[in-house]
């Protein structure tokens, strides 16, 4: 099956695997390349590599946005390409995060029939940032903007020439918000983030935006969940509940598309009661409950 490239500016391409709704990128100028999360599949992988050669250029740099399954499956068939991440991505490969990551794409891969020869190990990167790091590619200066939140080593990538920029797994028309790291983080980079001049949007997870209109809604949605989120969790702790309890107190608040996102809600929930301060039995709760498991 052909993958079906869309051009989202002058010089980025996207397209989606057919697994699920998950965007690789391309960025081209110049002769140079930059890849970005490239997956899922290894027919998926080699394509959008041969992608960029068979326009005659050559790929300077792979970044990985962050250490999630999904996002780090690329380099292993592409090990030529030097790797770009955040600090913070090397701790998270290297302990039980990584653990879950092989386990995950194990799992995924048996499920789909992908044959291998060699265990799945989780790449680490060649080139790291601490808040902010400037990439050339040809003759554009990507900005990689250190973004956590959702995972302690996520970024966000910043294109000034066509005001792109690359949220990862933030920003989505179809998800709410996963705070699977920090809520207090996650508030913070929606502050930063927003402080951008932004024309064109582009979530991993969901649909581009083109429109200042529609950009703006997204983070004005984004950040008023967010902000419920810690309102209620900190009236519940307050009030002396349990995890179960705020769970349920916070079972009615407004968030999108709630059937495919119901989950999501109550392991943020949880979460952000671990973090706001809540006591529970077990800290298998919330996301962090799903990396403790592994042990």
């Amino acid at each position: 099956m052909s993958q079906a490239w869309q051009q989202l500016t002058s010089s980025l391409w996207s397209v989606q695997s057919e697994a699920f709704i998950l965007h690789s990128g391309v960025i081209l100028d110049s002769s140079e390349a930059c890849l970005i999360d490239p997956g899922l599949f290894p027919h998926e992988i080699d394509g959008i590599a041969a992608f960029a050669a068979e326009r005659g250029m050559s790929a300077n740099t792979m970044i990985l946005t962050h250490c999630h399954w999904d996002h780090v499956l690329g380099p292993e068939r592409l090990p030529q390409i030097p790797k770009t991440a955040h600090a913070e991505y090397s701790l998270q490969a290297t302990g039980r995060q990584g653990r879950r990551v092989m386990k995950q794409a194990k799992d995924w891969e048996t499920d789909q029939r992908i044959a291998r020869s060699t265990p799945f190990v989780v790449p680490l990167p060649d080139v790291t940032f601490e808040e902010t790091m400037s990439w050339s590619v040809g003759e554009l200066a990507l900005q990689l903007i250190h973004a956590p939140g959702h995972a302690p080593d996520h970024l966000a990538i910043y294109e000034p020439k066509s005001r792109m920029l690359w949220s990862a797994d933030m920003l989505s028309d179809l998800e709410i918000p996963y705070v699977c790291h920090s809520l207090l983080a996650y508030q913070s980079t929606l502050e930063l983030l927003s402080q951008l001049d932004i024309q064109v949007l582009v979530p991993a997870h969901g649909t581009p935006a083109f429109a200042r209109a529609d950009i703006a809604a997204r983070f004005k949605m984004d950040a008023a969940y967010v902000e419920e989120l810690r309102s209620s969790v900190t009236r519940a702790i307050h009030h002396g509940k349990n995890v179960a309890d705020t769970v349920a107190d916070c079972a009615n608040m407004p968030y999108r598309h709630r059937q495919s996102n119901e989950r999501s809600h109550r392991m943020n929930v949880e979460s952000a009661y671990l973090e706001l301060g809540g006591e529970a039995d077990s800290p298998r709760i919330g996301w962090q409950g799903l990396v403790e498991c592994i042990d």
